[in-house]
Formats: structure tokens, sequence, C-alpha cells
């Protein structure tokens, strides 16, 4: 009995082992993906980090950047 109690443990260790490492991947990919930029042309003139975009300049946003401006036609282009 105790040896089946001792392989049930360590199943059960390397089970919430892998539950961590694959949430510590999802949040890792998460933030990355918060990270990345796109380049997008700017449809009005849009103040960006201190700085004025032009209507027609190319701009860098972050998906929170777009998804803010893209619903009020500040931006042309879709996020890839």
């Amino acid at each position: 009995m105790t040896a089946n109690n001792e392989q049930d443990a360590a199943k059960e260790a390397a089970a919430k082992e892998a539950a961590a490492k694959k949430a510590a991947a999802k949040k890792a990919a998460e933030e990355a993906a918060a990270n990345r930029k796109q380049t997008f042309v700017a449809t009005f003139r849009l103040l960006l980090d201190g700085s004025y975009a032009a209507p027609g300049a190319t701009v860098t946003l972050t998906r929170e950047q777009f998804e803010t401006l893209k619903p009020l036609g500040a931006i042309e282009g879709d996020w890839d």
C-alpha cells in the first residue's frame, strides 16, 4: 500500500509541475503578445507617446493602442 501511495503522490506532483509550467508558458506568451507592435497609417492627427503623428504618417502601435484607435477610425489597417 505504501508504494502505491508514494507512486500516486509522485504522479500528482508531476501533474502539478506540468500544470505550473503550462501556466507560466501561457503567461509568457500573453506578455510577449502584449509587447508586440505593428505599423499602421494614421488617418488624422494623433498624440502618441508625447509626439504628434500627422494624417498619413506611419505609426507603430501596441495591440492595446490599436484596439483603442481602430474603432475610432484613427488608423488604417488590421492587426495581423
